[in-house]
Parts: structure tokens; sequence; C-alpha cells
């Protein structure tokens, strides 16, 4: 299959600067003539929560887990899960612990959290679709993403709105 892929590392600069990135390189491959339309679209967004004076925990989500009677809270785990609403599928993943090494920064151990809102439907018409999608998409991600999250570890992570 052909894939577009727009990547950024950390620091994320935020939705409108990111959202425009995007649409800088959509622009570009719309106007392209030998692509005539797209399948799907989604936005993916990964994060690994860190705390320097604690060791990763599933606690720090918003979930309940036990398998066979047992917490897993404080277990290494890797868990899946998709959440369909047609035409959009969400798929959570989380693994803890992880480690996480960055150009220029200490590594660090952590909960990775992966959220990827895909909108599974032919675009024939992505050119004029693809940013109310997108930023449809966005919503969804960013809800889906803060849901996941204790009040504790929302307010630790000192998320920044603008």
């Amino acid at each position: 299959p052909r894939v577009v892929s727009v990547a950024l590392r950390a620091p994320y600069p935020g939705w409108s600067k990111f959202s425009e990135i995007i649409c800088q390189v959509f622009d570009v491959v719309c106007a392209q003539s030998f692509i005539s339309s797209f399948d799907w679209l989604s936005l993916k967004y990964l994060d690994v929560i860190s705390f320097e004076d604690k060791s990763p925990t599933l606690g720090w989500l918003d979930a309940d887990l036990s398998l066979g009677g047992s917490r897993i809270d404080q277990q290494p785990s890797a868990m899946r899960v998709e959440f369909v609403d047609e035409p959009v599928t969400t798929v959570v993943q989380i693994t803890s612990p992880v480690q996480a090494h960055q150009a220029g920064q200490p590594d660090k151990t952590g909960l990775l959290l992966d959220v990827d809102t895909i909108h599974r439907e032919p675009f024939p018409d992505f050119s004029d679709r693809y940013r109310k999608v997108l930023n449809q998409l966005h919503q969804r991600n960013k809800k889906q993403f803060f849901s996941l999250l204790t009040d504790e570890t929302e307010r630790r992570l000192e998320p920044d709105y603008t």
C-alpha cells in the first residue's frame, strides 16, 4: 500500500502548528495527478508518561485492571483495546514499563500510552474533506487520551492546552 505519514518528535508544538504542517504535506500530495483517492486517515499520539520520583504503574491510568482476580497495576504489562464507532476506530495501546531514548535527553522509564484514531472510509474527495476529518480525529484522540489519565496523573503532567 501507498502511505503518507507526517511525524514529529517531542516537544509537541501544539495542534495549530502540527496541523499546519500536516496540511502543507497533504496539499502537496493532493496536487499530484496520480493520486485519486485515499482509503483512510489516522491520527496517532503517543507519550511516555514518567515521573522522576515514581516507578511506572498502570495505576496512573483511569482503569480497573485485574486478571484472574489479581490486580495487575504494578505488573509489567502490554495491552491493546479497540473502540469502534464506525467509521472511526480508536486503538489504545498501553505498555509498562518502557525505556525512552531521546537525543540530548536523559533516558527515562515510564508508561507508554499510544492512541491511534482512524477514520476508515474511502475518500474520493480527500482534498476537500481532510481538514474537517483531521480536526474531528484530533478532538476524539485528545478526548480519549485524557480520559485514560487519572486526575492526579493529568495534574502532574501539567498539560498546556494552548
